[in-house]
């Protein structure tokens, strides 16, 4: 089975909320439903954070394209999104053991404020397969300090 995995601020989700987002992930990509979640965010004024880094892989550990878009842009900040790797920390099932630990292509988002903002901002994404009519929604909320 096909899976995606969301790290945020460079380190992935742990426990629960991680297979949460794992479960919304599948089932939106097996078409089932599209599903939504929050995710907070501290910066400092001025700085550029990671916010996400969204990486699917096939049952033969290959890269599987994922698509995100921007689907609310911040008022007070840039996204940008860009082609980066990351590493399979572990699988929810299927190859666990095989992938953990292997380099696959992602999809890196970072958001930077701009210039003398302090304050509350967010945005929101949708990830799902390329072409795929249902995605998964993701509202980023991002405090600035």
């Amino acid at each position: 089975m096909d899976q995606i995995e969301m790290t945020s601020a460079s380190r992935p989700f742990s426990g629960l909320a991680r297979a949460v987002l794992f479960a919304a992930a599948a089932l939106a990509a097996s078409g089932a439903f599209t599903a939504a979640h929050a995710v907070d965010v501290t910066t400092s004024a001025g700085k550029a954070v990671m916010v996400a880094n969204f990486h699917g892989w096939t049952s033969q550990c290959r890269t599987r394209p994922i698509e995100v878009a921007i689907t609310r842009q911040p008022k007070n900040g840039t996204v940008s999104i860009t082609k980066s790797t990351a590493t399979i920390e572990r699988a929810f099932r299927g190859n666990a053991g095989t992938c953990a630990g292997t380099t696959v292509g992602s999809q890196r988002v970072v958001y930077t404020p701009k210039a003398g903002f302090r304050g509350s901002d967010a945005f929101s994404l949708s990830t799902g397969n390329p072409g795929q009519v249902r995605k998964v929604g993701h509202r980023f909320n991002i405090t600035v300090r």
